[in-house]
């Protein structure tokens, strides 16, 4: 299914949490789809670095990814923040747009 994924796909969108094993994955899928030879046109990569603490953090991965000579530049400028209202529960069952909160993901779409 994957591979179907890839052969369809002209972007990838990976999210890479600020950790040296995340790099060291994201590194192991290009090379996987670099090298996957039924890809007649290899996917875009666009990276999202996730689950950036707000307080307390310390770039240091973060640096080694954008100073990487492959993917510096396919690094999102802006960083996904850790967030309460998607982090999972194990009390809770159900969607996060259903959660109460500030702002519910349906009122986007509501006339």
């Amino acid at each position: 299914m994957t591979v179907c994924a890839l052969e369809v796909a002209s972007h990838v969108i990976i999210p890479v949490r600020p950790d040296r094993f995340s790099v060291l994955g994201l590194e192991l899928l290009d090379a996987f789809i670099t090298e996957l030879p039924t890809l007649k046109q290899k996917p875009k990569l666009i990276i999202v670095l996730n689950g950036i603490p707000r307080s307390n953090y310390d770039p240091a991965v973060e640096n080694i990814l954008r100073s990487h000579p492959r993917f510096g530049g396919l690094t999102l400028s802006t960083p996904l923040y850790q967030s309460s209202l998607l982090a999972a529960n194990p009390s809770y069952t159900g969607f996060a747009s259903d959660k109460p909160g500030p702002i519910s993901a349906w009122s986007y779409f509501e006339p």
